[in-house]
């Protein structure tokens, strides 16, 4: 599915599995998903167009599988990607992130942050951050980050009296509040 943004907008629900943003000339959009599967690309196509997405999942057992492209087509584009995953239990998660800056994308500028928490031993992330670079004069980032519950913050809100339930979850709610 293709769908063309003519006028600033802002997406929190896919209508499809795959789907392809085609951003016109000086439009920016804002892709704000949850709990998402499936494949999203983000062409942006017009000079001056912008895209910020910011993806957050969370699982229990389970297999969630995202893949996320910003692909830089038009001259002085400009992307900001943030994908936030917290897994529990014999979760094994797939978080696929890709900056695309294609030949004659002068002035593009894009960055990619992956940050994943791991809440159990038995969890499991496989993080793909890719930067393809196809012309000189742009600027690009990417970075990956995976982590467990700190046991100093566990200890620390415990001692302040939250039970240990509640300290992870205020600790879980930071991680996905500090995506914003």
């Amino acid at each position: 599915m293709e769908i063309f943004i003519k006028e600033n907008q802002e997406v929190k629900k896919l209508p499809a599995r795959v789907v392809r943003y085609v951003v016109e000339k000086g439009v920016k959009l804002h892709l704000n998903l949850e709990q998402v599967e499936g494949e999203v690309i983000v062409e942006l196509r017009g000079d001056g167009s912008e895209v910020e997405s910011r993806i957050y999942l969370a699982a229990r057992d389970g297999k969630p599988k995202f893949n996320l492209e910003h692909r830089h087509v038009g001259r002085d584009t400009k992307s900001n990607m943030i994908q936030k995953m917290a897994l529990l239990g014999k979760s094994h998660g797939c978080l696929g992130g890709t900056v695309r800056m294609d030949s004659g994308c002068s002035g593009a500028e894009g960055d990619l942050m992956q940050h994943s928490l791991l809440l159990s031993p038995e969890a499991r992330v496989d993080a793909e951050p890719n930067l393809e670079i196809s012309h000189h004069e742009v600027k690009a980032s990417h970075a990956s980050k995976m982590e467990r519950v700190d046991d100093e913050a566990l200890f620390y809100l415990t001692s302040r009296g939250l039970s240990r339930t509640e300290a992870r979850q205020l600790l879980i709610e930071g991680f996905f509040a500090g995506a914003s």
